[in-house]
């Protein structure tokens, strides 16, 4: 495999405030050192956060909802809510950016622009889930389908550990973010959540649904999903 030399960069990766710098070259061109780049879909950053990735998926969600209201402006509240369904954007962090571009599809397909409105009326009258519950659906989905091998992955040695309570597992802990907001540890605490009668389900579909109505709590330990 050839590398694309002008195209690769330095990511050094570290928590520390003041972290040693080195210089590296691949065949004796020397790399760039930046502080976020992008690969595989995802914005990396140093420090491991979401920050970059989050505010370009909220930048590129709105300037879609932008497209969407300058193209669908005079149609029917029906065919504006259809379109904006097929955006459907996710992230695992800062919640509150993300549901901004949610609060003005509610707007325009409500047509109330008025700031005396409450966006989450209108979200309520349209049926639509937050982004925030939209993830921990997802990865409730996910986890089901690692433990019941629906899809080929295969959780690290010794992290599902069984707890007292029937079906579900002891929460890891970490002691950064990053470790702690990674997929298994949340997910852990999702499946916590759901009860052991729905989390025996041997059904995808049925178990799906019977977690639709679930009244996740959003504590602490939640928050930036």
């Amino acid at each position: 495999m050839e590398f694309n030399i002008p195209k690769c960069v330095h990511l050094p990766i570290t928590n520390k405030t003041k972290p040693r710098l080195h210089s590296y070259s691949l065949c004796g061109v020397p790399l760039s050192t930046v502080s976020s780049h992008p690969y595989l879909g995802i914005k990396l950053d140093t420090k491991l956060t979401w920050a970059n990735h989050i505010t370009d998926i909220a930048s590129k969600s709105s300037k879609v909802l932008g497209m969407i209201k300058r193209t669908l402006g005079p149609c029917k509240p029906n065919v504006k809510e259809t379109a904006y369904n097929m955006l459907n954007p996710h992230t695992t962090t800062q919640i509150k950016h993300l549901e901004k571009v949610q609060h003005c599809a509610a707007r325009f397909v409500k047509n109330y622009h008025r700031r005396q409105t409450a966006t989450t009326d209108l979200i309520a009258t349209l049926g639509w889930p937050t982004l925030e519950r939209r993830r921990i659906i997802k990865q409730a989905m996910t986890f089901y389908k690692i433990l019941n091998n629906i899809i080929n992955i295969t959780p690290p040695p010794g992290l599902l550990k069984p707890s007292k309570n029937r079906g579900h597992y002891i929460a890891t802990r970490c002691r950064i973010n990053t470790a702690v907001f990674s997929f298994y540890p949340r997910a852990i605490r999702i499946w916590n959540m759901i009860p052991p009668h729905i989390t025996a389900i041997e059904n995808p579909i049925a178990f799906q649904a019977a977690i639709m109505n679930l009244p996740f709590p959003t504590p602490n330990h939640l928050n930036c999903l």
